[in-house]
Order: structure tokens, then sequence, then C-alpha cells
């Protein structure tokens, strides 16, 4: 049963994933095993060597360097290390959608399977802190892929977890599973439905913690359907909803971000300014931000305050912040590499 980063680029890879039942996945828990011949067979899957590139951008190895297969065991007594394959002890846990099998075959004589995103997430919280989990945990919970080779446009795809399912899973964890605790607070942290990167930085940037280099704020919600009356319909030429990036409903207030503010045409301001007005009419103050706002650490703490104030919730300047703050924006604003 692949786990780690074996689990990550299967997802990635868009292999065919079948969530078992829960007899068939307390069986596969129970016995899973971590052998060469395993890892043999896995290495050998065509969909899993069109990954490798994935894998080693993910994990800045050499193309000189394999990744190691990562897979689950059932008993921690029987972890070994061998050359090429990493064991991960799997917690006892609740096995109800926490298994995958692979349908695509693998050439091994047993089925192949992959540990869930909830599973994944638990198994992971082990070696990240919070920020990286609560991005892991976004980008699972996203609507987009990044290509395998990181550079290309996105990809659209359902979310492959959802927020609820998350706190669900990490609520009904033993008192006493290890990083049990971290898994409840990065899934009361993650936002759902992010349809892009930038999206799930901003979100990021603006509700971690303080004390992760985040500014604190309430969690917005991303994407979500404004219903338009009919006055702002006729704004948008008949138009019945918009889509907010990261929207706050108790305040009616929204966040919009515009990565092409040098390249707009005229057309299109135009369409910004109307769209505008209809969120105005529909009682949701929209807030435009542009790249160049956004990338600049200055003008986006001013940005973030002003939001801030427009929420009711505290901001700070307090310059012990400033050291963690710069770390989040570099982690957040640069490469996606989060698995």
């Amino acid at each position: 049963m692949l786990c780690d980063l074996g689990a990550w680029i299967t997802y990635a890879s868009r292999a065919p994933l079948t969530p078992i039942p829960k007899e068939e996945a307390d069986r596969v828990l129970r016995e899973a095993t971590c052998t060469a011949r395993q890892a043999r067979a896995v290495r050998d899957a065509p969909w899993w060597r069109r990954t490798q590139g994935l894998a080693r951008a993910l994990t800045g190895l050499p193309d000189s360097r394999e990744p190691d297969v990562s897979l689950a065991i059932a008993d921690e007594t029987h972890r070994r290390t061998r050359k090429g394959v990493r064991a991960h002890h799997i917690p006892p846990i609740d096995a109800a959608d926490s298994v995958w099998r692979i349908e695509e075959p693998f050439g091994l004589d047993e089925a192949a399977y992959v540990v869930a995103p909830t599973l994944y997430l638990l198994l992971r919280a082990r070696l990240l802190d919070l920020p990286g989990l609560v991005a892991t945990a976004a980008t699972l919970c996203s609507t987009y892929e990044l290509h395998l080779d990181l550079e290309r446009p996105l990809v659209e795809r359902p979310p492959l977890l959802s927020v609820p399912s998350l706190r669900a899973f990490a609520q009904g964890l033993p008192a006493n599973t290890t990083k049990g605790d971290l898994l409840r607070r990065a899934a009361r942290l993650t936002p759902s439905l992010s349809r892009s990167p930038m999206e799930t930085a901003l979100a990021l940037l603006l509700s971690l913690p303080l004390r992760h280099g985040g500014f604190g704020l309430p969690l917005p919600e991303l994407n979500p359907p404004i219903d338009l009356g009919p006055d702002a319909q006729r704004i948008l030429g008949g138009q019945r909803r918009i889509f907010v990036d990261l929207l706050w409903p108790e305040a009616s207030v929204g966040v919009e971000y515009d990565s092409n503010e040098h390249h707009s045409s005229r057309q299109r301001h135009l369409a910004d300014e109307r769209r505008q007005l209809a969120a105005d009419i529909a009682g949701v103050e929209l807030v435009p931000w542009t790249a160049s706002t956004v990338m600049d650490e200055t003008a986006f703490s001013l940005a973030a305050e002003r939001l801030a104030l427009r929420l009711g919730a505290p901001f700070s300047w307090d310059l012990s912040h400033v050291e963690r703050r710069r770390a989040l924006r570099a982690r957040l604003l640069g490469p996606h590499r989060f698995w």
C-alpha cells in the first residue's frame, strides 16, 4: 500500500482509484507489508515512471537519483531499512474511507492500494509543521492540480478531499493518536475549493495564526456563488450569479485577485467595474487586489490591515512577527512544492 510521496504522485498520476469497503480496508491495513519485491513492482509500473519528474521536483532530487518507494506497514516491529524502499507504520484508526484501490494493474500477484488523502495527511503530519500541513491539505481540497513538471498551466479536477471529510476524520481519531492534535488544528484552518495556487496562498497568508506567519484573520470561503437579483443581473447582461475569489459572508466582504493588471484591455476594466457594481447591489463589497499589491510586502500588509478593519478583526504590526511572515510569504508565493 503506497503512502507518503508515493501516495502524492499516485494522486497526481490520475491512476484510476476506487474507495474500498471498510471490511476490505480493515484487512488491508491489518496485513500491510513493505518488501523489496513490492517496491520493484511499483517502480516498473508505466504510469509510475511518468511521474518521476514531479517526484524529483517535489523532493529536490537530481535526475541521477530515484526517490524511494514508500509503503505502509501494519506492524511497527517489522519496520526495516532497505535500499530503495521506506516503511511507514500506520497507527490504529477507523479504516472507513482510509484506503483506495489502484485499478491499473501493478504487475503484482495481489491488488495494489494507496492510502486515502485523510490517512495520507495524518502520516505526513509526523514530518510537517502547521503551515505545511495546511498548505498540503488545501491543495488536496482544491479544484486544481499542478502539471507534472510544475511549470505548465494548471489542470482542473474535482477535489480529492473535502474539508468536512477531513475534519470528521481528524475528530474521529483516538485521543492518543500521534500528531492527531496537529491534524485537527490543520483541518480547522484549511480552506476549501481553491481554484489556483494564488488563492491558496492568499487564504493562508491572511488566516494562519500570527505565530505561524499569517495575519490571524478569519478563514474565508473560496469561490462561493453569490446569487444576483434582477437589477444586478441586468448590469451583467442576465448573469444570475457570480463567484468571489475570497469571501467573508458574515461581513459581506470579498477580495478579488487580478494577476493581469498590466495587460488588461479597456473592455476588461469595464467588465470588472460592472461586476463590482453588481456585487455592491447584491450587498457584497468587493475589494480588488492586484499582483503588484500582493507581491509587495508592505503594500500587502497595508491591504490586509484595511481588510481586517472591514472584517472587524484585530490586526498586529508587532515586529516580532516580521520574520515569520517573510518566511511564510516565501513559502506560499514561490513554487507550490507541497506534498
